[in-house]
């Protein structure tokens, strides 16, 4: 199953070896996880800005995910579906990339459920597959 991994579950996966931690090491054995440039593009600004990482601690933190995770496309292609306008990209890179769900934690993301036939799920329904 191909799911693209939202920045927020990246972001906590690298961070705390908690639940999304989890669920980055089972998407590597159990699914085709899929990271897009601007997926990595909001890590490389989020993880610094709000964690107060270095940029070579950032480097060593997205390689993990860039070996393991199938790198995806950018759509070009704008779209205007979800009530949070910063959000439109991940629909566009979800169909351009022809993922079945999208795993993530924000908000306005998870209150369409669906779009376009593409799951959207949070990571405490990742482990319902």
């Amino acid at each position: 199953m191909s799911i693209l991994v939202d920045t927020n579950v990246v972001v906590s996966g690298l961070i705390a070896k908690g639940a999304c931690f989890e669920i980055l090491e089972d998407l590597i054995f159990s699914h085709t996880p899929l990271i897009t440039p601007y997926v990595l593009t909001e890590c490389r600004e989020v993880l610094p800005h709000k964690f107060h990482l270095s940029k070579a601690t950032v480097k060593s933190l997205l390689y993990v995910i860039e070996r393991h995770f199938k790198k995806g496309k950018t759509s070009t292609k704008p779209l205007n579906v979800c009530r949070n306008p910063d959000d439109n990209q991940i629909f566009a890179d979800a169909l351009i990339n022809e993922v079945d769900i999208i795993l993530s934690g924000d908000k306005d993301l998870l209150s369409m459920e669906e779009y376009e036939g593409i799951r959207i799920i949070g990571p405490k329904d990742y482990w319902k597959l």
